[in-house]
């Protein structure tokens, strides 16, 4: 057999050459590696020369193994793997991984749709804080939430459960909103919230919602208007809203150094109201930056009395 000088062109190629007896030198992402001349037939003894196209020998890739009965006989695949390819198997399973991580890279970019019960929820909020609870029927919340009728009972049991599911969270997102709000006080003070700015974020975040919500009023009170029964779990989660609100404001005064907290807290609370009220009725935020005045000047007059008092013992 003559000289043969063979050029590789990739590895699925490569991968198929060595089975025949051939010594491609690509390696595995296709680039052109050595040529190789391969002179013998490997039965009559005579040696096989890896080199160069001139013929040149190649120092760092001339390597011959035995293999068989010949001594001088050039182990193909041996070489072939000298040069960093690999076999047509191992590209099958390279070619099988490499289609998984793309895929899982476009799944991970893909935003996931939110589950029955989150569209539930997300309708409920809208639909109830712009046109009322009673006025939105069963079949009008499933046809917003893109869903099957029967995913609102398996997921809440009855539309007074969606309710309260819904009341329930939009106080853990209020409760949130204040806890972000004074943090984002507290770094521009360097320093944690003075008194009168925890009582003063409760304001401040009364006009952010009342403009985003078009001055619909506070939605709490909105709710209890809808069930007046007072044993009605409405009640009882609109209550524990309050509740939480009171006490944060007591707690600030009491840091300032108010006279009677608590009764600053419910007197606040009612400014508050009256304030929300103000902006439903006006379409305006005015009426809620005026309360928060009159509130502060309140907490003032608290303090001076809780100074007086403290003086006197």
């Amino acid at each position: 057999m003559g000289d043969l000088l063979l050029r590789g062109t990739g590895c699925e190629r490569a991968a198929r050459a060595c089975g025949q007896g051939r010594a491609p030198v690509d390696d595995a992402v296709g680039r052109r590696g050595p040529e190789v001349a391969v002179s013998g037939d490997g039965r009559d003894g005579r040696k096989a020369l890896i080199g160069r196209r001139d013929g040149s020998a190649h120092p760092r890739r001339s390597a011959r193994t035995r293999r068989g009965n010949d001594p001088e006989q050039v182990d193909v695949a041996a070489l072939y793997q000298q040069h960093g390819a690999h076999t047509t198997e191992v590209n099958r399973q390279n070619d099988r991984s490499a289609r998984q991580r793309a895929y899982a890279g476009v799944v991970r970019g893909t935003p996931r749709r939110p589950l029955p019960a989150e569209r539930l929820l997300e309708a409920a909020g809208a639909l109830f804080d712009r046109e009322g609870i009673r006025a939105v029927g069963v079949d009008r919340l499933v046809a917003e939430a893109d869903v099957a009728r029967a995913s609102l009972y398996q997921n809440f049991g009855s539309k007074d459960a969606l309710v309260l599911a819904w009341l329930s969270k939009q106080d853990e997102v209020d409760r949130a909103g204040y806890d972000r709000a004074l943090r984002a006080a507290a770094r521009s003070a360097d320093g944690p919230a003075d008194p009168m700015t925890r009582i003063r974020t409760f304001f401040d975040l009364a006009v952010a919602a009342t403009r985003r919500r078009h001055y619909r009023g506070c939605l709490y009170v909105n709710a209890l208007t809808e069930f007046p029964d007072r044993d009605h779990s409405v009640h009882m989660v609109v209550a524990e809203h309050r509740r939480w609100m009171r006490e944060e404001i007591a707690d600030a005064a009491a840091m300032a150094g108010a006279a009677d907290p608590a009764e600053v807290a419910r007197s606040v609370q009612l400014l508050y109201d009256g304030g929300l009220v103000g902006a439903k009725t006006a379409r305006s935020v005015e009426p809620i930056r005026r309360a928060e005045q009159l509130a502060a000047e309140l907490v003032e007059a608290a303090v001076v009395r809780g100074s007086a008092a403290t003086a006197r013992t």
